[in-house]
């Protein structure tokens, strides 16, 4: 999949909500956090193309996320319902690729809390038990 990255630009806002959802289910995002997702948008998730930049991108969607301080169940919705809407961009590899990144996110900062458990567990079903 490295090879192939979506270059959808609304992909990219809304796998920022759901990287949001993630790290904020708990109701605070810790500094470990914000430096996994760093790290997996440089390894996994960075496209550059004429008309996008995927790393600026979603760090400016996660921005304004963090500064509205969006509701965490909102924008994991606001990710389902693209997913729902789209699920043509998102072959099963990319799937797993999503699922990965979210399990380090919610695994960055010490143990997975419960919340962040929830999170992953209602990922992984829309994922892979819905279709």
């Amino acid at each position: 999949m490295e090879n192939s990255k979506p270059t959808n630009i609304e992909f990219y806002k809304a796998l920022s909500f759901l990287f949001y959802a993630i790290s904020a289910a708990d109701k605070s995002i810790v500094n470990k956090e914000k430096l996994k997702i760093i790290e997996l948008v440089n390894k996994h998730w960075e496209i550059k193309t004429s008309d996008l930049e995927s790393k600026e991108y979603i760090y400016t969607i996660l921005r304004k996320l963090i500064l509205e301080q969006t509701d965490a169940d909102l924008a994991y919705a606001y990710f389902k319902s693209f997913f729902h809407l789209n699920p043509d961009l998102y072959p099963l590899d990319l799937r797993k690729k999503i699922m990965d990144s979210a399990y380090e996110i919610a695994s960055s900062n010490a143990k997975r809390n419960k919340s962040e458990v929830g999170v992953l567990s209602r990922l992984h079903q829309l994922m892979f038990e819905n279709n």
